[in-house]
């Protein structure tokens, strides 16, 4: 019986089962079994040295035990809660809710600092990756050549040059 008949989990238990059967690793199903277990040592040195790692970690706000993360539940969830009223409270003074200093944009919801922040990180993380700069000026839509240095700070200036020539 394959695969596509009898569906991955009853398949993967099968192959695990005829393993067992042989003498071979119930996990790897390569390797022969420690004598008395269904693991090879490789398998169950693995098990131990994840266990080690994630063992003895502590919640770094309150001291509970986590195993994966590096905040547990709830002070994740008390955080989040936080951060929530913080941008709520910023947006209900008329301030960027990043910054919680400046007034957004017109039309926007960040300021001008904020935008113009994440727009040069988009940037950089682009050039990483090797692609050609796309960005465009906000005022006239234009596209931003580096070596023009137009962007929608030097709009007006960019401009004026442009007609005179």
């Amino acid at each position: 019986m394959s695969a596509k008949t009898e569906g991955n989990a009853a398949y993967l238990r099968r192959l695990r089962q005829e393993a067992v059967a042989r003498g071979d690793c119930y996990v790897c199903r390569c390797r022969p079994a420690k004598p008395g277990r269904r693991n090879c040592t490789e398998c169950v040195d693995r098990v131990i040295a994840v266990k080690v790692t994630w063992i003895g970690r502590k919640c770094e706000d309150c001291g509970a035990a986590v195993r994966r993360t590096r905040r547990c539940r709830r002070c994740t969830t008390k955080q989040t809660t936080r951060a929530k009223k913080r941008r709520d409270a910023a947006v209900a003074d008329g301030n960027c809710p990043r910054c919680r200093r400046h007034p957004p944009q017109p039309g926007r919801k960040q300021c001008t600092g904020c935008l113009d922040y994440e727009a040069a990180r988009a940037l950089a993380r682009r050039r990483s990756e090797g692609a050609a700069p796309t960005a465009k000026c906000r005022t006239c839509k234009a596209l931003g050549i580096e070596s023009t240095g137009h962007d929608h700070r030097s709009h007006d200036r960019w401009i004026a040059k442009q007609r005179t020539g």
